[in-house]
């Protein structure tokens, strides 16, 4: 199983650290890796084309026709957690 938590700065406290620990000792996990990036300035992002945004925009769209997508609230997240 892999998992991978995107989270911004703001939002980790020590809930969701809690909420991760949970997962992670339940979980079978042979290996954990916390990375830290720094943020993207602005100027330096490249502003993508129309064509490129709906090409995107068709793979996303394939990938949840195919069932491609896991998506769940922080509720969800919690039950998920205590059935394991």
């Amino acid at each position: 199983m892999e998992a991978v938590f995107k989270i911004k700065e703001g939002e980790f406290n020590q809930d969701v650290f809690e909420r991760i620990k949970r997962f992670v000792q339940e979980g079978e996990f042979s290996e954990i890796i916390i990375s830290f990036r720094p943020k993207k300035k602005t100027s330096k992002v490249k502003k993508e084309t129309q064509e490129e945004y709906f090409t995107k925009l068709q793979i996303s769209m394939e990938d949840v026709a195919k069932g491609n997508v896991i998506a769940f609230t922080v509720d969800e997240f919690d039950k998920f957690i205590e059935k394991k």
